[in-house]
């Protein structure tokens, strides 16, 4: 099939980000329209760059096709889903993942369900289906399945649903674990026909949320008495009328007030009349087969029409004598489905993630290892129905079993990026404890959801490549993180360490690290980062000043990488300093042992320095280069810290000539010298009222950058609108607040108190109300340290928080 032939006729997709405002794209024969009406950001800055050819056509239609509200006023024919997204969004969009139909379905997921996939032999299948139904009906599936309608239906017959009180119905009452909404969902008839786990509890037409309001596919509703007698007779003369008519039609023109509630709708059915209707509610699933197997249909009908369709169409190439397994026929199709997807190519940015097999630590490994899988046990049904974190914490919550106030945060991510981030191809570690790392593995398959599997229901293939017992204090100090699932990539060198915890003598391919790699993330202009690199290599030592949150931590690492032109912290050691640090803990001294005596102990600096040394004296101008990076370097006494090798850090005294005996020497030890090929990054907070002033003697020896808030930057507004998916207007405002709110500071108590843009940095990600995330940085961030700057001044602190109240 073509693509064209593909794309689904009269199709209508919303933009998912484009927040209060709407834009509606129309797919219709093999065409991309964004329709009229459509709401048009205005282009970003860096649209003209990343793709000139749509910010030209963005600019033509703002010239002719938008009115005053931004509004187009005729319908545009665009050559792509990323054409249209892009245009409407006002900056360069991937259209495959932001176009979304009312079900949460993306284009991407849509057209690529369909394109993977040849058509489908109808005597093929009729073959897989006999081959295998035989491995149900000869267990007690069958007759509890049967059982299952049998008991529903005596329970809810029609009649009782036109007596239904909203208590009955729905989630969210004080007895919701007795509504029908519960039962279908999360209770007895949860796996009897379809499963409708996922999406939100909109999906049944009304629910009540915890603050007691009434919320329907439209928002909160108003006259809760009224919605209710409509939509329970509407629920009910739409199911009467299935069970009668023998012609399909879109259910929600004639029966409005069920727009949204497919999926309930085509379970209700399924157990109503079991012989009409497939058990499978998703809409692409229905489509996708209906195509593959070459059937006629009107692709703009709902789901459960189009579950009607391919049920009547399906069993008329049936030998009407054929007795069917009703509650088998749709799970094979499904299977059937499976066992013909073809393998998915690995991507090629391979992503690195830390799990723990189960969730008592570790204990299910064994079984793990044995099944060649992973598996995530939250028992909320099928992941893969859900389509986004907020569904997820929504079911979450209405399972029940949760501290109210906890966040679930972690819960709800691991749950998304097992089943919709985790990608074949991907490197699994797999940890039990908090130090051990027990196994590797590539991960095989595509996310997988079978309830018959119990508690490994939500899975995926999973190779282990290594099998074993590692100690990681071994490696790095720190421990693995509680979360079942993590994923790790973003912490530079972290996988690497892993990686060779288990093979000791693998040598890790370089990772490019380049100019333009450190200015994607660290908003400093093209000059200034060749004057610290010059600075960096010529003088050795250097010292990153600032206020809080202008980025000095994060960026010392990375200067490290920008010099040695690879992404690698083998080298590379991180230290915090504070007043207890010594000079036996930095360089060397004698410490206590099990046995109540003494004995000399090397620091965390001579240990590093030793390192660097042999590699400078067998490799010369060959030899790696060694860092060492001091947080908060002024926080320490640094005479005391640094005691006689005060001198031998200074660039021109990196030579063996210059060697001296330590405090702790005796005469017989080797004498201690600082290679050429180590380095000292410091971090000092401009800040911190706590702190003298730095050693003149320490100063001479190191250069002092400073560094400053990026607010107002084209590289902090293109990171925070692209990275961190906000409007750009609301970026504009947060900038322009900051800056005059360090303008402010600045004039009462001096420029080393500003404000850092660090604040903002990646706190916006997974976050569905951008303006609710920024109040509580405002409250539990902002606030705080302006108490602390003007402690005996609240009028300051009111009018500088003035300043910084963004009215969205």
């Amino acid at each position: 099939m073509s693509k064209k032939e593909l794309v689904t006729l009269g199709r209508v997709f919303y933009l998912k980000n484009n927040m209060n405002t709407t834009s509606t794209m129309r797919v219709s024969d093999g065409k991309f329209i964004l329709e009229k009406e459509s709401y048009i950001n205005t282009p970003n800055p860096t649209f003209i760059k990343d793709n000139n050819s749509y910010y030209r056509k963005s600019i033509e239609l703002s010239t002719d096709s938008i009115d005053e509200n931004h509004l187009l006023t005729r319908d545009v024919e665009l050559s792509s889903p990323s054409a249209a997204a892009s245009i409407a969004g006002g900056r360069e969009m991937n259209g495959k993942t932001e176009w979304a139909d009312e079900d949460g379905v993306t284009v991407g997921e849509f057209m690529s369900s369909l394109e993977q996939y040849d058509s489908f032999d109808l005597n093929d299948f009729k073959n897989f289906y006999e081959a295998n139904k035989q491995d149900i009906e000869n267990i007690q599936y069958l007759s509890q399945f049967n059982q299952g309608i049998e008991s529903f239906k005596k329970e809810y017959p029609i009649e009782r649903l036109r007596t239904l009180t909203l208590e009955e119905y729905c989630l969210g009452t004080p007895n919701y674990k007795n509504s029908l909404s519960h039962k279908l969902e999360f209770g007895v008839y949860k796996t009897v026909g379809l499963s409708i786990g996922g999406s939100t509890s909109k999906k049944f037409g009304i629910y009540a949320t915890v603050d007691n309001q009434y919320v329907g596919r439209d928002g909160v509703i108003d006259d809760v008495g009224v919605f209710w007698t409509e939509f329970r007779k509407q629920l009910c003369d739409f199911i009467t009328e299935f069970g009668t008519t023998k012609t399909t039609f879109y259910t929600f023109s004639k029966y409005p007030f069920l727009k949204g509630t497919s999926m309930v709708l085509t379970k209700l059915l399924f157990l109503y009349y079991p012989e009409k209707v497939i058990n499978i509610a998703s809409r692409p699933r229905l489509i996708q087969l209906l195509r593959l197997f070459k059937f006629s249909f009107d692709d703009t009908l709902p789901s459960e029409q189009l579950s009607y369709t391919l049920n009547t169409k399906l069993r008329a190439q049936f030998d009407k004598n054929e007795v069917f397994s009703t509650g088998y026929l749709g799970h094979s199709l499904w299977k059937y489905l499976e066992s013909n997807k073809p393998e998915q190519e690995n991507d090629e940015s391979i992503e690195y993630w830390v799990y723990t097999p189960g969730m008592n630590g570790g204990a299910d490994w064994d079984e793990y290892s044995k099944l060649n899988i992973i598996s995530i046990n939250s028992d909320i049904g099928d992941l893969g129905e859900f389509s986004s974190k907020s569904e997820v914490k929504e079911v979450l919550r209405l399972k029940g079993g949760f501290d109210p106030d906890s966040s679930l945060k972690n819960l709800i991510l691991a749950n998304w990026q097992f089943a919709n981030e985790m990608k074949i191809g991907d490197i699994v570690f797999a940890k039990r404890g908090k130090t051990t790392l027990i196994g590797k593995g590539v991960v095989r398959s595509l996310y997988k959801y079978d309830p018959d599997k119990g508690d490994y229901a939500s899975y995926r293939d999973v190779e282990w490549v290594d099998k074993g017992m590692w100690d990681l204090s071994t490696v790095t100090e720190g421990a693995f993180v509680l979360k079942q699932l993590t994923n790790i990539s973003k912490y530079e060198g972290y996988a690497n360490k892993l990686e060779k915890l288990i093979h000791p003598n693998i040598i890790i391919s370089k990772n490019e690290y380049t100019k333009e790699t450190f200015l994607k993330k660290v908003f400093i202009s093209d000059q200034k980062y060749e004057d610290i690199i010059s600075l960096l290599d010529r003088k050795k030592n250097i010292i990153l000043q600032g206020s809080p949150g202008v980025g000095k931590t994060f960026m010392a690492k990375r200067l490290m990488f920008a010099l040695m032109k690879e992404e690698d912290e083998t080298n590379i050691e991180t230290v915090q300093f504070h007043q207890s640090y010594s000079y036996e803990d930095f360089i060397q001294g004698y410490r206590p042992t099990d046995d109540g005596s003494f004995e000399l102990k090397d620091g965390l600096f001579y240990r590093l320095v030793t390192r660097a040394r042999k590699d400078f004296e067998v490799n010369k101008e060959n030899a790696k280069m060694y860092c060492i990076i001091i947080d908060e370097i002024n926080r320490g006494n640094l005479s005391k810290i640094f005691g006689e090798i005060m001198m031998l850090i200074e660039s021109d005294k990196r030579l063996h000539n210059w060697k001296l005996s330590l405090t702790y020497s005796s005469e017989d030890d080797e004498k201690f010298y600082i290679p050429d090929n180590l380095y000292i990054i410091g971090t000092m907070n401009t800040a911190d009222r706590s702190l003298a002033m730095v050693d003149y003697a320490l100063r001479r020896r190191f250069a002092f950058i400073d560094l400053d808030p990026a607010f107002g930057t084209s590289q902090f507004t293109n990171y925070m609108v692209e990275e961190s998916k906000l409007p750009k207007e609301f970026v504009d405002k947060l900038s322009k607040s900051y800056i005059n709110l360090n303008e402010y500071i600045t004039q009462k108590i001096g420029k080393g108190f500003v404000i850092g843009h660090s604040y903002f940095i990646d706190q916006f990600k997974d976050c569905e109300d951008y303006s609710l995330r920024y109040k509580e940085i405002l409250k539990y961030e902002i606030k705080p340290l302006l108490d602390e700057y003007f402690f005996s001044d609240k009028d300051k602190v009111s009018e500088a928080l003035l300043l910084v109240n963004i009215d969205n």
